[in-house]
């Protein structure tokens, strides 16, 4: 008896179309054997193409999304697997993404799919294979295992493994099928298969016929043996856009002209770069625009397989810089890194947009507070696990440190963000100047009591025909943080 592994990979695409070279670039490289796709996202009339693989497409034609395909090496590499996967009439996979959540299979709660699965299954011979990792990443946190593999096959399928890879809020499930041939068995092992499979590959033809707009008959040799640099050839274009700034009218034609002898290649500039078609969402703010991704989501990417509880610092970053060398247009991004883990590279809370800084900070801090101060005071619930987050530091240049705190500049005459001191003119240095070097130290509760005085900025609104100044309040002050000591000044005003 010889013992073969065929390669399985289970992936929910959210949209085929546009990703085929990185998704075929993913099946070289693992080298897979058969891909069931779900949420293919395809139409009848719309013709897609694998090099070196065979497609069966069943498009949903009643709504928008939906759709699955099987596709699998050449015609005859794709028969022989099915027929080793089918030759007995008790084994059995089910894989795709069928929606169903419970605690055995690896998600914090369960589902009406899920719950009749994990019920149905006990009474029957098939169990559940799931991998360690999640598969889907949801945008609220709570990730899930939801592309899952069905058989009755026992021992002679491997527990699945999840790439985290490909353009999709699924990550690709490989497994690998032990299947066991006899070694003195002849070429036509179609006899050994049950009496439906004659039809189910007349079947297959008839579907590859009326969906594939390319056909291995009329393909060169040379276009099969040529893929891996086709692959090649959409990196190289990917990258070579992106260092060079090529701008997509550029783009187009080239691509255009490339793709009479590559039909792989895509013919938008948006597609190879992969460029998102949802717009964010944008909130109007005074002065601009704010985008806010959010502390937690953040937060929730690193830790997604978090498996113990544990205690993170973080530092927070926000500073302004100019769009272009010319112009107003300028933004104002929210960073922050995890001074846990200094390998992991800073990100990006929120970013403010506008021709000049945010004219309200007020405006401008409240999403992010209002989404860290829940965070800082309990703690998120991850795998079941809890992660407790401190704010370490706020870190910013003087002019950014003043607008967060609601105070004066530092060039100011009440602007020293350390002590209590009160600056003078001096008009042979024509600056400000801070002759007493030993005044009180500001503290967090005259900050959070606005005991400074002219050191709190305000602003004046106009009541009753006259002036009237109140003080700036800014959100920083709902967090369990040092408004002193947190939010670091330098030894010196740069």
């Amino acid at each position: 008896m010889d013992r073969e592994t065929i390669k399985i990979a289970n992936w929910s695409a959210c949209s085929i179309k546009s990703k085929i070279i990185e998704f075929v670039d993913f099946l070289n490289k693992q080298n897979i054997d058969i891909a069931v796709i779900t949420q293919t996202h395809l139409k009848p009339e719309v013709n897609i193409y694998f090099p070196g693989f065979r497609l069966l497409r069943l498009d949903r034609t009643c709504s928008g999304g939906g759709g699955v395909a099987l596709a699998g090496g050449s015609a005859a590499d794709l028969r022989r697997d099915i027929i080793k996967l089918t030759r007995r009439r008790e084994n059995g996979i089910i894989a795709g993404d069928l929606n169903a959540k419970h605690q055995p299979w690896g998600n914090s709660r369960r589902n009406q799919n899920g719950t009749f699965l994990n019920d149905d299954l006990q009474e029957a011979r098939y169990a559940i294979l799931a991998p360690d990792c999640p598969t889907r990443l949801s945008r609220s946190g709570v990730h899930s295992t939801i592309d899952i593999f069905i058989n009755n096959m026992g021992d002679n399928i491997s527990l699945p493994v999840t790439h985290q890879e490909l353009s999709s809020d699924h990550y690709p499930v490989v497994a690998e099928v032990y299947a066991t041939v006899e070694s003195n068995r002849n070429d036509n092992v179609e006899a050994e298969v049950n009496d439906n499979y004659s039809n189910y590959e007349l079947d297959v033809e008839e579907v590859f016929e009326s969906t594939l707009d390319y056909s291995p008959e009329e393909a060169s040799d040379s276009q099969e043996d040529d893929t891996n640099d086709t692959l090649s050839l959409a990196s190289f274009i990917q990258n070579w856009s992106l260092e060079y700034k090529i701008p997509h009218a550029a783009l187009k034609p080239l691509i255009n002209r490339l793709c009479i002898v590559d039909r792989t290649l895509p013919t938008d500039p948006r597609r190879l770069l992969g460029t998102p078609r949802k717009e964010p969402d944008l909130v109007k703010i005074e002065g601009g625009q704010y985008w806010h991704q959010g502390l937690d989501a953040c937060l929730r990417r690193v830790f997604w397989d978090l498996n113990q509880s544990r205690c993170i610092s973080i530092n927070i970053n926000i500073d302004g810089l100019p769009l272009y060398k010319n112009g107003a247009d300028q933004v104002w991004p929210i960073l922050m890194n995890i001074f846990d883990l200094p390998e992991i590279k800073p990100m990006i809370i929120g970013i403010f947009h506008g021709k000049s800084k945010p004219k309200f900070v007020e405006e401008f801090l409240k999403p992010f507070v209002d989404e860290a101060e829940p965070i800082l005071k309990s703690r998120i619930s991850i795998n079941n696990n809890l992660l407790s987050v401190k704010i370490r530091a706020f870190i910013c240049d003087s002019p950014a440190r003043a607008f967060i705190k609601g105070s004066v500049n530092f060039n100011s005459f009440h602007g020293c963000l350390k002590c209590t001191t009160v600056g003078e003119r001096s008009n042979d240095l024509r600056v400000n100047v801070f002759p007493v070097s030993n005044a009180p130290k500001r503290t967090d509760e005259g900050y959070r009591n606005r005991s400074y005085g002219e050191h709190h900025q305000v602003y004046k609104v106009r009541e009753n025909e006259k002036l009237k100044k109140i003080f700036v309040a800014t959100p920083l002050l709902r967090l369990p943080i040092d408004m002193a000591e947190d939010i670091i000044v330098c030894n010196t005003n740069s």
